[in-house]
């Protein structure tokens, strides 16, 4: 691929294409400011009209309390002057005040409690002295003070769900996405530079992937990591969130729906400038800071409801196995040598790699064994599997029978390493030994306790059978199928359907 400058899309980024490297950087400078500013004005409206909805109500409780009026009277008769110019005034106060004041700069939650009181505490004194000015003979002083805590909840509520959306949504919310540069031309450059300075999103641009190396881009974007004929073992290897291409399209169209393709096989989102492609696993398309994500898997707001249920779940359930954890652990210490709990290296979101608890079920030194019984294998494919392995403690096989051993994975699903539903999480020398690039795709969602595997059968199902259930789970996902799939694996627990 000879890098190339793709002038119409630059031009529709914003950029000059016969600009300076200084000239375009500060063009994007300015562009993020008025991203910031605009995303401002909005919580800025948001808060006028939440606010002024809030003395609305106070205002006209106050007002029939205080006329002897009902709600059907003060609806048939007009309204006062008085209310509008109050409404008015507070409003031209307001918005200046609550800019003064830094409510909308980015801050840690007690900074943003705290001006949001500051805030309050203006809008509430503001409220009282033009309230005595408008309306003289009415008292205002205890709707001042109750206008003051209703609206320090209508502040705090909408950013507090921001919050949460960012803390327990989704994972790429909470992690530095590594990222790929397809291209090392100058649109190549501009899109590193926008990467690594973009204001809602920490970006790991690892490097860029061309024909050839390409000094100026070594300097500017990362290392050379492949050629294009490369990809697919690449993507095998190496951890890789988004691959944003920058590459011109009418010459490098082919090149391009290669790369698509390749992430589509790998669970992988591709982001590029404008132009749409097909691909047959896309969930959605959406526009995001004048590029086009292909969607890989589904990324919505249900995800919010299905972490919102992990942690429910998962802190209910080792609330009250806590007892039952309590027996085990101290049965593990005593019937064989060796810690309680083993914790493993398995792949999780996009082949991150974590550390899996589990109950300890079996003999110490038991992954230096695993070379010495790999014949004994009954599974087919890269996985491995023994019906009854030599290195099971007694206790240990009471445990792996009622899945009892998975229990404190409840903690990796309160870190958001896991799920309670989703793809099982695999071990280093399974996933090694892949060899094909859409056995990847499976790598897309976060790994989970229980899946359609093991409602289907455990154990007993082939690798074939086992990835096909993975794939299709990845496919259809819905809040109303991950119900289904915790409500069928008590039953698949409870008489041990397909355990080892």
């Amino acid at each position: 691929m000879t890098p190339q400058v793709n002038t119409i899309t630059e031009e529709r980024l914003g950029f000059d294409a016969t600009a300076t490297p200084a000239q375009t950087e500060a063009a994007m400078i300015v562009q993020n400011r008025t991203f910031r500013m605009l995303r401002d004005m909005r919580w800025m409206l948001l808060d006028l009209v939440l606010l002024t909805a809030t003395l609305l109500q106070m205002g006209l409780a106050a007002t029939l309390r205080h006329r002897g009026m009902t709600f059907s009277q003060w609806v048939a008769g007009s309204v006062a002057v008085s209310d509008v110019m109050l409404v008015v005034a507070c409003l031209l106060v307001w918005a200046p005040m609550m800019w003064a004041v830094g409510l909308y700069r980015q801050y840690s939650l007690r900074a943003i409690v705290s001006r949001v009181l500051l805030s309050m505490l203006i809008c509430a004194t503001t409220v009282w002295g033009v309230g005595h000015v408008v309306h003289p003979g009415i008292p205002l002083a205890w709707n001042a003070m109750l206008f003051f805590f209703a609206g320090t909840a209508v502040l705090l509520l909408p950013r507090l769900a921001v919050m949460a959306w960012a803390q327990l949504g989704l994972a790429e919310s909470r992690t530095k996405l590594n990222v790929v540069v397809v291209g090392s031309g100058r649109q190549a450059h501009i899109m590193a530079w926008k990467l690594r300075h973009h204001a809602n999103q920490d970006y790991n641009v690892i490097g860029y992937i061309d024909a050839v190396p390409n000094d100026s881009a070594d300097r500017e974007i990362g290392q050379h990591l492949c050629t294009l004929d490369e990809l697919e073992p690449f993507l095998m290897e190496h951890a890789v969130d988004e691959m944003h291409i920058a590459l011109p399209v009418k010459s490098h169209y082919n090149e391009i729906q290669h790369v698509v393709n390749m992430c589509a096989l790998a669970g992988i989102e591709p982001h590029y400038p404008a132009e749409l492609f097909s691909s047959d696993v896309t969930k959605s398309t959406r526009t995001q800071d004048g590029r086009v994500v292909l969607r890989m898997t589904h990324n919505d707001s249900r995800m919010l409801l299905k972490r919102m249920m992990d942690i429910t779940v998962s802190s209910l359930v080792l609330l009250i196995a806590s007892p039952i954890m309590l027996i085990i652990a101290i049965g593990v210490k005593l019937t064989s040598k060796g810690p309680i709990f083993f914790q493993q290296t398995r792949y999780g979101l996009n082949k991150r790699r974590f550390g899996m608890l589990k109950f300890r079920s079996m003999v110490v030194d038991a992954e230096a064994r695993q070379a010495d019984i790999e014949h004994m294998n009954e599974a087919g494919g890269p996985v491995f599997k023994i019906t009854r392995d030599p290195r099971v403690t007694r206790l240990g096989a009471f445990l792996r029978k009622t899945s009892l051993d998975e229990l404190p994975q409840l903690l990796n699903v309160l870190k958001g390493q896991m799920s309670l539903v989703g793809p099982r999480p695999l071990n280093q020398r399974d996933v090694q030994r892949f060899s094909e690039l859409h056995l990847m795709r499976r790598f897309s969602v976060l790994p989970g306790m229980t899946g359609l595997w093991q409602v289907s059968g455990r154990s007993s199902l082939g690798f074939d059978q086992w990835i096909t259930l993975d794939l299709k789970y990845i496919d259809e996902w819905s809040l109303k199928l991950d119900m289904r799939i915790l409500l069928m694996t008590i039953p698949a627990v409870l008489f041990g359907r397909g355990a080892s």
